[in-house]
């Protein structure tokens, strides 16, 4: 799965343009990225509970 990822500023301005790569590695397992328009892969930001 590759689906692009548009993200807006406060003004309803398209800020970035993103895709989502999931794939599955040799050992089956799933991995993530999130790529910029150049296919550089960024940071993931951290999950925060909110209990």
């Amino acid at each position: 799965m590759k689906p692009k990822v548009l993200t807006f500023d406060e003004n309803n301005r398209v800020q970035d343009r993103l895709r989502y790569s999931v794939e599955v590695d040799a050992s089956g397992k799933f991995t993530f990225e999130i790529l910029d328009e150049a296919e550089t892969a960024l940071p993931i930001p951290l999950m925060v509970s909110g209990s």
